[in-house]
């Protein structure tokens, strides 16, 4: 910062170094710094910034300085002091205009209303003007934080009363430079420079260029006020008789006040810490000042965002929380929330509860909110009587319509299931329901009896114990029934037998003779056959086999087995087994199990059998070993592996 400087410096001495007229010293010392009012701006210290284009700002401070040149002379040992400008009394102008936000224009100068020295009252007269250009080499957006470095060339100009020490000889000029940082309330800067100007002699005192430095700094007390310090040396090039006179410097105290309407004041105080020359015994400010601002941009929905930075210009923003910097009418979000039971049919009575605050729906089971804040997911909770109530929390909402649907289920039925053997006696059972979900069997326990909780629907509870057949009882629970259910099975000794392979009856399904009809006799063992299917949903196939005696021809046997299983498979579908699941296969006289020479053994032949071809685990199983099969052959491995596994040809 300082090799600038001393260039220049070293350029212009040679210029500046020619004798002044006598009394051309200057005693003011102090020099304004033009402003655009904000209240961190300092007295005589530069603030490095960015300016508003097309702005300008003008001030008046009034200054008293007391003593700011004296003589220092030596009688002796005794040093005695002669003021030659007792005191002063004036305004310091000063105007300045932001060209744009990295190039400025001020001028100031002081107007002397009047001045005292050594030969008594004077009137007015003027001082030096002082014109300079500060450019903003780094600065943040005007009002926004940041460091700031700005470089400002001076000129100034011999407009001031040389006889009455009031202004300098010549024409002068040089450079200061600036750095600091500012925050939201606090501002901290440093000025750096030389100013060059023709020497000046008066008696023992040595004028003329020096160098320039300050320290200042500001702090917000609000959004109005600021209280303000800077500290300057002024130091010259020429050495004096007595010693520290060449070296100026002073502490200035200030305050400052800015508003909306441009006006602003400005009070201090300064006080010297050196005795050196232009150093005021101490000064008083009081001043005022008006900033005005560039012309107001166009804001033509007058929504306060101007056409420029207003993407609406035609339609002024709502201001309502979301997207208020766009200058655009909002499109709010508008949710409808749809409440509906389990078969799609509108719940009128339903309730919502949105964020805490509950809502009803109308009489089509709809919620309709509007003006809700884009962008935010709101908890719905929804409800409605002898209905469990629903939690969405995974909605976000978009602009415009968001529509969400919610299916209530309907609170459980309460049945119970109480189990007792044909005797009366205490039976523990498993009990399956198959309805509008499968439940898993559960045992009732040793009191053989147990409390369900089921959803609506149609019901079949399927209950089966050792040694006991398997019973079923089918039943309706409504929805928003809240009565107890109560189901009582009694249970009877079994007359099938359920393996992995076969379903084995254990008494014969009896026809009319050399018919397909079913004896009535024999359906409480198809029913209970049925059951069991139905307790075991696991089975995917079963070949329901029939089977005759020798008497007869072939086709004839073949024939009326196959009418008989198509019989029982018709019943067993009656009943509610899954007709897919079963094929019937009339095999006449072909598989004997007894000899058909005797009629007990005719009887064993004339028979139906159950034969579990495909379950849920084999297809289980014969899926895993084609797929072993397939890797293997994706590896170039040799598929010995057996066939897929069913239990086809398990029958005898």
């Amino acid at each position: 910062m300082l090799s600038p400087l001393l260039i220049l410096a070293a350029a212009l001495s040679p210029a500046l170094a020619q004798d002044a007229p006598a009394n051309a010293y200057n005693a003011h010392g102090f020099t304004l710094v033009p402003d655009d009012g904000h209240p961190m701006d300092l007295m005589s210290t530069w603030r490095p910034e960015a300016y508003t284009p097309l702005t300008f700002g003008a001030q008046a401070v009034f200054e008293y300085a007391e003593k700011p040149l004296v003589l220092h002379q030596y009688v002796g040992e005794e040093r005695t002091m002669l003021p030659l400008v007792d005191n002063l009394f004036g305004a310091n102008l000063g105007v300045q205009f932001g060209a744009n936000p990295r190039f400025a224009f001020t001028a100031a100068m002081p107007v002397w209303f009047t001045s005292i020295g050594p030969e008594g009252v004077a009137g007015a007269a003027l001082g030096d003007l002082r014109i300079a250009a500060p450019v903003s080499v780094l600065a943040p957006e005007p009002g926004v934080q940041g460091f700031g470095f700005t470089v400002i060339p001076f000129l100034d100009l011999p407009s001031g009363n040389l006889d009455r020490f009031l202004g300098a000889p010549g024409v002068g000029g040089g450079l200061l430079l600036a750095s600091g940082v500012t925050t939201t309330n606090f501002h901290l800067t440093g000025n750096l420079g030389f100013e060059g100007t023709q020497r000046v002699e008066y008696y023992n005192l040595t004028g003329g260029s020096r160098f320039l430095a300050a320290v200042g700094g500001a702090y917000m007390i609000n959004d109005e006020y600021a209280a303000r310090m800077e500290v300057n040396l002024r130091p010259t090039l020429f050495g004096n008789d007595v010693r520290f006179t060449e070296t100026p410097g002073e502490t200035i105290l200030s305050g400052r006040g800015s508003y909306s309407n441009g006006l602003y004041w400005t009070g201090g105080v300064a006080m010297p810490y050196t005795r050196g020359a232009t150093a005021a015994q101490y000064r008083v400010f009081a001043g005022i000042g008006y900033h005005a601002g560039p012309p107001p941009e166009k804001d033509t929905d007058l929504d306060g965002l101007v056409d420029v930075i207003d993407l609406c210009p035609l339609g002024p923003e709502d201001f309502n929380g979301y997207k208020d910097d766009d200058g655009c009418p909002d499109v709010m979000s508008t949710l409808v929330v749809t409440v509906e039971d389990p078969e799609g049919n509108r719940l009128s009575s339903a309730t919502v509860e949105v964020d805490g605050e509950t809502f009803p729906v109308d009489g089509n089971g709809q919620l309709t909110l509007e003006e809700l804040m884009p962008g935010t997911s709101p908890v719905l909770t929804v409800g409605a009587p002898y209905m469990i109530s629903e939690t969405v929390s995974d909605l976000t909402l978009v602009e415009g319509l968001n529509e969400v649907t919610v299916a209530l289920e309907w609170m459980p039925g309460r049945v119970k299931v109480i189990t007792r053997s044909n005797k009366g006696a205490i039976v523990d059972s498993a009990v399956r329901f198959d309805g509008p979900k499968n439940v898993s069997p559960q045992q009732l326990g040793d009191d053989g009896e147990e409390l369900f909780e089921l959803p609506p629907g149609q019901w079949r509870a399927i209950v089966t114990a050792d040694s006991f057949g398997t019973e079923r009882r089918d039943f309706t629970i409504n929805p928003g029934e809240t009565s107890l259910i109560v189901i009582e099975i009694l249970l009877n000794p079994t007359k099938v037998e359920y393996t992995e392979k076969e379903i084995i009856i254990l008494e014969q399904v009896n026809f009319d003779f050399d018919k397909d009809t079913i004896k009535a006799e024999s359906l409480p063992l198809l029913d209970e056959v049925a059951n069991t299917i139905l307790y075991h949903p696991e089975i995917l196939l079963i070949e329901v086999q029939g089977h005759t005696d020798s008497k007869g021809n072939d086709a004839y046997n073949q024939d009326l087995s196959q009418r008989r299983v198509n019989s029982v498979v018709k019943y067993l579908a009656s009943k509610g087994v899954t007709v897919e699941i079963l094929k019937p296969v009339g095999y006449g006289e072909a598989k004997p199990i007894a000899s058909n020479s005797t009629a007990a053994g005719r009887a064993k032949n004339r028979r139906v059998q159950f034969v579990i071809l495909d379950t849920v685990g084999l297809k289980a199983a014969r899926e895993a070993e084609e797929a072993e099969r397939a890797r293997q052959a994706a590896e170039g491995q040799p598929t010995d592996a057996p066939p897929p596994t069913t239990n086809e040809g398990a029958s005898p």
